[in-house]
């Protein structure tokens, strides 16, 4: 049986950066990189936002941040459809054209 590919990945892209990339999209879409972490220290990774998703700043590992994303994005997709917004509606205003001044 084969495993589908994950959709959030994490790629080391420098001694102490990583991307998270969304591999549902081709690697020359924008959507396709999520974020870049930084490492400020030993138990501290910076996190950049570039997508659509928006968590913590801060993490304990370049994992807990794909963890996040996933968790994340798993409650979204169960949690089921919003309600729609209403749209205020109003009567048609009949009458003469306003006169130009």
């Amino acid at each position: 049986m084969n495993n589908p590919r994950p959709r959030y990945e994490l790629h080391r892209t420098g001694h102490a950066q990583w991307q998270v990339r969304d591999s549902s999209f081709p690697a020359d879409d924008s959507r396709h990189l999520i974020a870049h972490i930084y490492e400020v220290d030993e138990f501290e990774y910076d996190v950049v936002w570039t997508g659509p998703i928006e968590l913590r700043a801060e993490y304990g590992s370049p994992d807990d941040v794909l963890a996040d994303i996933r968790r994340s994005t798993m409650l979204r997709s169960h949690r089921g459809a919003d309600r729609p917004v209403p749209i205020a509606h109003h009567e048609p205003v009949y009458g003469p054209p306003a006169k130009a001044s």
